[in-house]
């Protein structure tokens, strides 16, 4: 009978399908498709196990007891990597396991462990999503740009179906979508300039990647928004994309465009920080990348026209953006977007 068992339950079958998944992941790469794969280290995953650590124990101090399987999806990393982390944080007597619940351990924070989140948490309170390092976000922005894309006239059509534009304006519109910057849209009100500029971003791609969180710099940055992001969860009917394991850490969504008017302040185009709980807000232009930022209402701003164009100068030109981290440091980012 054990030797049927072993026949039947091969010992490397969980790293052939790890590879198998790494090798889909690839092919899918080399057609132009980014995909984030499921990391099988912290190595891979580009995260330290000292922030790993203070994302377990301040869950835990606000939750009370969770399970591994409960601590693993919270911090959105494989089961392997957190139980890891867990046994040694029980090593050092800063948890421990109070219960067994199907085939998982409950865990609890010691009397230390209590002090130690609670010392995490007076500096940032944050405890969600294990934060992706900066330099996988900018390859993941470089890799889903628009700017790669040349929408045909059928691919303007088909975004534009809902309206009935004249075949003029189509043609005008064609060589400023195909160029990936910006433009101008100038008429009356009620012409419908803001319903076509909402619709530019469905000539491209539909879907985009993006982290929940952003490691930049020490600091943690919130960039997926479920106000103006809209998520695409994979189904299982969209054949080889539906049979990898993806990293948690990302989530799919609609290929963003986010509209701002009269609201907008030069506060909105920088990174902000929540002082009370020491996580920041991603900008517009940085929740807006891959897709299309809509300034609504031009003119109608707090700021002068002026201060909002100059803004606008090196991000237009050059591709990319300075912003101001809440350190006093500022971080150079790309800015790959409609305006």
């Amino acid at each position: 009978m054990l030797a049927r068992i072993n026949g039947l339950v091969d010992p490397q079958q969980p790293v052939r399908a790890k590879e198998d998944s790494q090798e889909l992941a690839d092919k899918l790469a080399q057609l132009g498709e980014f995909f984030p794969p499921e990391p099988a280290s912290l190595a891979e995953a580009r995260a330290s196990g000292s922030m790993l650590e203070e994302l377990v124990c301040k869950y835990l101090l606000a939750r009370g007891e969770a399970t591994i399987r409960e601590v693993s999806t919270q911090v959105c990393l494989p089961f392997q990597i957190v139980e890891d982390c867990i046994v040694r944080l029980k090593q050092e007597q800063v948890l421990g396991y109070i219960d067994t619940r199907h085939n998982d351990y409950v865990c609890k924070l010691t009397d230390v462990g209590r002090e130690r989140a609670k010392r995490f948490s007076e500096y940032c309170s944050y405890y969600g999503s294990t934060p992706v390092c900066f330099p996988d976000y900018v390859e993941s922005v470089k890799q889903q740009t628009i700017n790669d894309q040349n929408p045909t006239h059928q691919d303007l059509e088909r975004a534009f179906s809902d309206l009935l534009i004249d075949p003029s304006m189509m043609l005008r519109l064609g060589p400023a979508v195909n160029s990936g910057r910006g433009m101008f849209l100038f008429g009356y009100p009620g012409n419908g300039k803001t319903s076509i500029a909402e619709r530019i971003t469905a000539a491209f791609g539909p879907y985009v990647w993006i982290p929940r969180s952003i490691s930049m710099d020490g600091d943690i940055v919130r960039l997926f928004d479920p106000m103006n992001h809209i998520e695409a969860p994979i189904q299982p009917d969209e054949g080889l994309i539906s049979t990898l394991s993806f990293d948690r850490r990302w989530v799919r969504i609609r290929r963003p465009t986010i509209v701002v008017g009269g609201e907008l302040t030069m506060d909105n185009l920088e990174v902000t920080q929540n002082r009370s709980t020491g996580t920041s807000e991603a900008p517009v232009q940085l929740k807006s990348n891959c897709g299309t930022l809509v300034i609504d209402d031009f003119g109608r701003q707090s700021m002068i026209t002026d201060e909002l164009l100059n803004r606008w100068i090196v991000p237009l030109e050059k591709r990319y953006d300075f912003l101001n981290m809440a350190n006093g440091k500022k971080i150079q980012v790309l800015s790959l977007i409609h305006i």
